[in-house]
């Protein structure tokens, strides 16, 4: 059981973040957390097959103008979730 966290905070004008997680083995956790963000930044998530039993999270917190946040899930197997 693994946990990935991800905490980021005051992240100046177009200041970008990328997280990319791949191939998660059953019962791990992500965590993706952002506070103030400034004007032009943008913060993107990108999960690929999911394991059963893992979790993601994203928070973000005091968003400016013309932010871009961005979160892709794919490959998840529902029948296996139960």
């Amino acid at each position: 059981m693994n946990s990935i966290s991800v905490n980021v905070k005051n992240l100046a004008p177009m200041d970008s973040i990328s997280v990319n997680v791949e191939n998660l083995a059953p019962m791990n956790s992500i965590s993706v957390h952002v506070e103030n963000l400034a004007p032009m930044s943008s913060v993107s998530v990108n999960v690929e097959n999911l394991a059963p039993m893992d979790s993601i999270s994203v928070n973000v917190e005091n968003l400016t103008p013309m932010n871009s946040i961005s979160v892709n899930v794919a490959s998840i197997d529902l029948h296996k979730c139960k």
